[in-house]
């Protein structure tokens, strides 16, 4: 089974916004968001602090809109700009980091030259949102300088890796070495892979000397969807904006209109300057009606008293109503039909603003049984939940998420899937909501705003009894193959009942004396758990792994135990992981595949085999294309060890993912002939196994570097051409790149043996211990240069597609005996700072590249011991690229 990693696929992104050329206009489809009640409360705060300093040096609200001697400086310079929004401004216009298009790299807005001359100390506040699209991480964070940005000191960061979004008022004590200068500047700056950034919005700045007593709430939460007779559960963040450590109170009082109906008063204990506090006031029993909740810190002395009080105006809704979530499904995206067991409703069009209630329509299902969900999009690249309110509560709780991201790939196919009815499931009417996203998780949050896709609400008829006591072992979270050493048993358990349970798991291990026993407490309905048990120290063997329930009365005891096979192995063969990524010259977007390709074949080049695999274009393999063809999601995108199906920008990711798993078998290429006159090449592929394994086979893949081609379908489509994305240079030539400018790296040339291996090339079983060989044969074909021929070798399990090892080797390479490796060649000083020196170095190309592949430097036809200036190039880390012998050499350098 293909485990699916989804990325923001840009050719999408090129429909959508082929008319947004820059950050500005791209800002006007930001723009177009929905602020949050959060935000909303927000503004009633976000300036008071500037206002109540004492020596205000610097202040900026963007209100110009320009952006009066700020510079922009990066990887992404240009997409800083000026929105006219106020989500986090009391007044438009505000700043924007856009996140679009994609970039990997840090990227700074400096301020002006500020004099902090006779200033020791200087706070710096500002209001500022991070808006996610993605889970990967990324920082964003202020650094300071005093001498014109050549060297930067952190000063506060921010690190993001959640779906969630950010909202604060900042308030920074700087009192490092740059504070006093008459040069002063700070700057705020992104950094890391951009592809999880919607937009970071920036606004009133203000730098100065802070007071000495000044505290303020900054938000209120719990109060979005409150229901009649419920505790609700309000808190607050609060800030210490003053100079001196504080104790004071925090009181929120609710009021009808009318009378205070609930106070609550909560202490805050030795706060210190620019710190927050996280205040959880006493629940209230909610009654339906319109509220207004005001929250107020009471400070004595408080020197800015206008930023004291915030507020918000909330409903408590009947407890028969649940939340109303929205999209944008104007484009095509979300669901354009839906069937769910006896119930369908296709061609049912985007909703408007993007909820569909079809609650008049309904499935009958039982609890214990298994249904089909059918579902179909106008739009491909749609992520798909869906959740059943099971308790009838009115809430969409995570144990009622039954389908987590399922990923729609292609516009106008309906896709299928399974869902059983759980024992925990209540008998009755209740409502099944289903939510569709553009390229992004739907699952964290049932009530969520989406800016691409839709949200629809059936009702679900549900028959039959519930079960009120059921533990059941879910998962044995462990690998087949294991290294020798301590390791320690992890299983996940559920209660699948509709009663809280406490029982106790055990572990055992066939083979062993092993035992390990622990106790579970008040596991809530519906919820799951994962146990670690007692460390195990494995030696090698094969084993059985049995974990097991014990809840008294438990009524369905077939889901109590489960068993798991495990081989700790005797040793562990070196492994290589295999990318192979659909591309064409057609497809504009896929220069990002070849830069990344080329930038993992530099940092991992004893582990990372990377194959071009070419769609539409004179580098087409037939057998190949149309075998990688069942992986391919969209152009560019790849599989990795035919396993996880991802865009290039994660290829790296997917990566370190595959290569922590232990390969049954080693994979040598052994026995390589190639005769120059007849082009015909022999090797054989051996494979020593250290488990028993059935149904597999070799694969080989003929793979040429440096290919160049004239005449039609040799130009490469370039969509990077002059935008603001650093892409490997690619940014700098012209859309398309002619053919003679243009070299192509990691072409696969052949496949043998087929997509799905050479048959009959392993034993239909093999057992642990045994060593098996195949040989291949195949023609090199004359317009291929043999300088840049590689060999590779693959180990497939038939039973599943995977790639479970490979190898790689030159074709006129037979023995590297003699030759140049990458301890002869040393690189010094490291770091180093104006110069490097190579020494030891045959004959052969010197390349600098940046971490995501950047040329900043070559040097051709060296040997011995050379210098190289580098003077020119900026502080960070790099990779130094040797290329001779018909080997490519990477090290890593630090340039201070």
């Amino acid at each position: 089974m293909k485990q699916l990693i989804y990325k923001l696929n840009l050719i999408t992104l090129a429909v959508l916004f082929a008319f947004n050329a820059s950050a500005q206009t791209y800002s006007q489809v930001y723009e177009g968001r929905t602020p949050s009640k959060t935000t909303e409360i927000n503004q009633k705060f976000h300036s008071d602090w500037g206002k109540g300093v004492k020596d205000i040096l610097f202040s900026e609200d963007f209100s110009n809109n320009g952006f009066n001697n700020w510079t922009a400086t990066g990887d992404a310079a240009n997409q800083w700009t000026n929105s006219s929004t106020n989500y986090v401004g009391e007044e438009a216009p505000e700043l924007i980091l856009v996140g679009y298009p994609d970039f990997t790299g840090t990227t700074k807005f400096v301020s002006p030259v500020i004099n902090t001359s006779g200033f020791a100390a200087a706070g710096l506040s500002f209001v500022h949102r991070v808006d996610p699209m993605g889970t990967s991480q990324f920082w964003v964070g202020v650094e300071t300088t005093s001498d014109g940005g050549q060297t930067w000191n952190e000063v506060w960061t921010h690190e993001h890796a959640s779906m969630e979004t950010y909202l604060a008022n900042e308030v920074i004590n700087i009192d490092n070495g740059d504070m006093g200068s008459e040069n002063f500047q700070f700057c705020f700056v992104f950094s890391e892979n951009s592809e999880s950034l919607m937009g970071w919005l920036i606004d009133d700045i203000t730098l100065g000397d802070p007071l000495q007593y000044d505290v303020t709430p900054i938000n209120i939460d719990g109060l979005d969807y409150v229901y009649n007779g419920n505790d609700a559960l309000i808190s607050t963040e609060v800030n210490n904006n003053g100079s001196e450590t504080v104790s004071f109170d925090v009181k929120l009082e609710i009021d009808n209109g009318t009378n205070i109906v609930f106070t609550s008063i909560k202490e805050v204990s030795n706060l210190e300057f620019g710190g927050s506090a996280n205040i959880n006031f006493d629940a209230w029993l909610a009654e339906t009606g319109e509220y207004t909740a005001t929250v107020t810190t009471l400070l004595d002395g408080d020197e800015s008293p206008s930023n004291d009080v915030i507020y918000q105006e909330f409903t408590v809704y009947e407890s028969t109503i649940y939340c109303i979530p929205s999209a944008d499904c104007s484009l095509g995206d979300g669901i354009s039909g839906f069937a769910f067991a006896d119930m369908e409703n296709y061609n049912n069009g985007c909703s408007d603003g993007g909820y569909g209630d079809f609650t008049s329509l309904q499935a009958s299902v039982e609890i214990g049984e298994t249904y089909t969900a059918s579902f179909i999009s106008d739009y491909s690249t749609q992520v798909l939940s869906i959740w059943v309110d099971f308790n009838q509560d009115f809430t969409f709780q995570s144990t009622e998420l039954i389908l987590a991201d399922f990923l729609i790939e292609s516009s106008g196919t309906v896709y299928e899937v399974d869902i059983p009815i759980p024992g925990y499931a209540l008998p009755g009417s209740t409502t099944m909501r289903v939510g569709a996203r553009f390229s992004a998780v739907s699952s964290p949050d049932p009530c969520a705003t989406f800016l691409y896709g839709e949200w629809e609400d059936y009702s679900i008829e549900i028959t039959g009894e519930s079960i009120n006591l059921d533990a059941s072992v879910i998962s044995i979270d462990m690998e087949t193959i294991i290294e020798p050493g301590d390791l320690i048993p992890v299983a996940t358990f559920q209660n699948k009942g509709i009663q809280p349970i406490s029982f106790p798991v055990t572990c055992s291990i066939e083979g062993s004396s092993y035992t390990s026993t622990k106790e579970v407490t008040e596991l809530g309905y519906g919820e799951t758990i994962q146990i670690e048990f007692d460390v195990w120290n494995a030696a090698t063997g094969s084993y059985t792994i049995e974990v097991s329930s014990d809840l008294d009365g438990d009524e369905v005891v077939e889901n109590n135990t489960l068993s798991h096979d495990v081989i700790i192995a005797p040793w562990v063969p070196e492994k290589m992981v295999v990318g192979e990524e659909g591309t064409g010259t057609w497809c504009g977007w896929c220069i990002r595949g070849h830069v990344l390709m080329d930038s993992l074949k530099m940092k991992y080049p004893d582990t990372w085999i990377g194959i071009a695999v070419h769609n539409g274009d004179p580098m087409l393999v037939p057998d190949y294309d149309e075998g990688l063809g069942a992986y391919v999601v969209g152009y560019p995108s790849g599989a990795i060890n035919r396993d996880i199906v991802v865009d290039p920008l994660d290829f790296e990711a997917a990566y370190l993912a595959e290569i922590e798993k232990v390969a049954p078998a080693s994979i040598i290429i052994e026995d390589k002939v190639f005769n120059e006159e007849s082009r015909e090449l022999t090797f054989t592929l051996t494979s020593e196994f250290i488990v028993s394994a059935s149904n597999y086979r070799f694969n080989a893949v003929i793979m040429e570097n440096e290919v160049t081609g004239t005449g039609a379908g040799w130009d490469q489509a370039n969509y990077y051409s002059e935008g603001a994305v650093v892409m490997g240079g690619y940014e700098n030539l012209p859309n398309p790149v002619p053919a003679e400018d243009m070299i192509y790296q990691d072409v696969a040339r052949a496949i043998l043996g087929g997509f799905e291996g050479e048959e009959s090339s392993l034993p239909g079983i093999i057992n642990a211990g045994e060593t098996h060989s195949w040989e291949f044969s195949t023609i090199i074909d004359e317009e291929w240069d043999i300088d840049h021929i590689e060999v590779v070798g693959m180990l497939l399990d038939y039973n599943t597609g995977e790639i479970m090892n490979a190898t790689k080797n030159h074709l006129l390479v037979t023995s590297v005996s003699g030759l140049k490796t990458i301890d002869d060649i040393t690189i010094y000083p490291n770091p180093a700072k104006d110069k490097i020196n190579i020494a030891n170095m045959e004959r052969g190309d010197i390349h600098i590249y940046t971490l995501n592949g950047v040329l900043v430097k070559s040097i051709f036809d060296v040997e011995g011991d050379i210098n190289i200036n580098i003077a020119e190039i900026s502080s960070g880390i790099y990779f130094v690229k040797a290329i001779l012998n018909k080997q490519t050499i990477t090290k890593k350098l630090v340039i201070e």
